[in-house]
């Protein structure tokens, strides 16, 4: 980012010290011209002073002897003397032997020159002659004050302009001395500090060896020190990622085990419970949950629906005589003598011990006689073998059809298809017979 010129430290720093410097060096110089004021009023007195009393013998001896031509000589010697504004020669009487009188010089400096030095007091030397102690007159000399001041003026505006070129000096050296010793290194140690990959802080800053071992350097050495706790931290920061990526990996791959576990489990679950662990068809509890949908179905679609409750003949027996493993194999043989024959679509579900109910959908009530009979000869045909020991069975069927012999319900229909199986049971067994 650029900066403006009075957002430099060492712009800023200059003109602080340049402020101080200046302010300091004003009362320096107008103490040393007040002081300069005070020695110039002291000395310009004194030296007319001396200068009058060099005329003084001379001017006596024409007051001594009412001489006006000396009088007038001694005054314009004395008016020689720049100086000097007003010159007056006079007796003891007051009376003016001579005077000489000037206009006073006039520039913009004169109202400064009369509140500087002001002049009004003359400077009066008595008079006497050689051997007498009386007075017999004196000398009045009064300065001009523009004349008094010009040569303290000279000075002052000497001393002023000293003052500024020396500032204006000064004021350059600073600048540059800031620069070079403290804008510059700061300078070039930010441009270090921006040149630092926020994402791999391993840059080392430097600075040079004039601030090795002041405040920019421990500076230095503290950034310095920030960026290794900062690379520690990442360091540490990215092992910490890298250990929770494994563990989340981890975490998925226990998850997906879980979950094929899981399915594999409900999988099993609902296959034991919706199907018979001895034959592998349907249970009872899911011949009513499928059949009730598929009833509704058909009632929709305006289709007839067919019930077969089959129910193996002398069952008991076959358990009693060849025992239940010669049972278990009956049945697991009648389930696939069964499923061979029914179509796709067909429900064939265990219905408890020895009995079978088959739904058949979409088919007529001489059709579903039909299968039944072709169930009834099928299984005659079959012999089951178990142990060196064999034997032949037959069934009887008792078939109701909706909406013929009952409405479409699954229970009616069940109950209809078993009156009509007791029938059969009782006309003699291995038959089929239809509902009435």
């Amino acid at each position: 980012m650029k900066l403006r010129l009075r957002d430099h430290i060492w712009f800023n720093q200059t003109i602080y010290t340049l402020s101080v410097t200046f302010i300091l060096g004003l009362f320096f110089a107008s103490a040393t011209i007040t002081l300069d004021l005070l020695d110039e009023q002291v000395s310009t007195r004194k030296h007319a002073e001396k200068m009058v009393n060099a005329m003084r013998y001379q001017a006596a001896q024409a007051v001594f002897n009412i001489d006006p031509l000396l009088a007038e000589k001694v005054a314009k010697g004395l008016s020689e003397y720049e100086l000097f504004q007003h010159v007056y020669i006079i007796d003891d009487l007051g009376t003016y032997l001579y005077k000489i009188e000037r206009a006073p010089y006039q520039s913009y400096l004169s109202g400064l020159s009369e509140l500087l030095f002001n002049c009004d007091t003359p400077i009066v030397v008595p008079l006497t002659y050689p051997g007498s102690k009386i007075e017999i007159g004196n000398i009045e000399v009064h300065l001009d004050n523009y004349l008094v001041a010009e040569k303290f003026f000279q000075r002052a505006f000497r001393t002023i302009i000293g003052s500024l070129f020396q500032n204006m000096i000064l004021s350059i050296c600073l600048l540059i001395l800031f620069y070079y010793t403290l804008t510059r290194p700061l300078m070039n140690l930010g441009c270090q500090v921006n040149e630092i990959d926020p994402n791999n802080p391993t840059k080392k800053l430097v600075v040079g060896n004039l601030h090795s071992k002041n405040e920019l350097g421990v500076i230095t050495s503290l950034l310095n020190q920030l960026l290794v706790r900062l690379k520690d931290v990442q360091n540490k920061h990215k092992r910490a990622e890298q250990e929770l990526i494994n563990q989340n990996d981890t975490l998925d791959f226990m998850v997906k085990e879980r979950t094929v576990e899981l399915r594999d489990m409900n999988n099993k679950l609902n296959l034991l419970a919706t199907t018979d662990p001895l034959t592998g068809l349907y249970n009872r509890r899911f011949l009513f949950e499928i059949g009730t949908k598929r009833l509704h179905q058909m009632q929709r679609d305006q289709h007839s629906v067919a019930v077969m409750m089959c129910d193996i003949d002398h069952f008991k027996q076959v358990n009693d005589n060849f025992g239940h493993a010669m049972g278990d194999k009956v049945l697991q043989g009648v389930a696939e003598c069964f499923s061979s024959i029914i179509r796709k679509d067909d429900i064939l579900a265990r219905y408890g011990g020895e009995e079978f109910v088959i739904l058949l959908s979409e088919i007529s009530p001489k059709d579903a006689q039909a299968l039944g009979e072709r169930l009834c000869r099928n299984l005659n045909d079959m012999v089951f073998t178990h142990a060196d020991k064999s034997v032949k069975i037959s069934v009887s069927i008792g078939l109701s059809v909706a909406p013929i012999h009952c409405n479409y319900d699954i229970n009616a229909l069940i109950n209809t298809a078993d009156m009509a199986l007791y029938k059969a049971k009782e006309l003699g067994r291995n038959r089929l017979e239809i509902a009435n």
